[in-house]
């Protein structure tokens, strides 16, 4: 199989099993990609942040920003203002780390990320 042909198939997997996959896998999924991403420019603010990482802090924002958007009022008021503060709050620690080029706003949001990971966790359908 080609590099092209490899791509598509992968592309083409992914795409299906985000429109099969239950909401809570979705979740997991995105906080999983928050978090790898968070640490792509973690460590690329240890030696510059160069332009082409500002994608992955648009990334971020965008996913961060999609979550707090998907939260559903009607089902859990308590949960949703909780979860939107905790979005809003890795948020903004993400664009002040890279507004002042310090490291710990970072630190702190792959903190809160990482935690609702773990909690997110034990909701997920049990592996087959």
């Amino acid at each position: 199989m080609s590099t092209a042909q490899e791509r598509y198939a992968h592309r083409a997997y992914f795409e299906t099993r985000i429109r099969t996959a239950p909401a809570q896998v979705l979740v997991f999924e995105m906080l999983r990609n928050v978090g790898a991403r968070l640490l792509e420019i973690e460590r690329s603010m240890a030696v510059g942040l160069e332009p082409e990482d500002w994608e992955s802090v648009a990334v971020v924002l965008d996913i961060l920003g999609e979550l707090n958007g998907a939260l559903r009022v009607d089902v859990d008021p308590w949960l949703c203002e909780s979860l939107s503060a905790l979005y809003a709050y890795a948020a903004e620690n993400v664009l002040s780390a890279v507004v002042r080029r310090d490291v710990r706003g970072i630190c702190a949001a792959r903190r809160i990320i990482a935690s609702l990971i773990e909690a997110t966790v034990p909701t997920l359908p049990a592996l087959r």
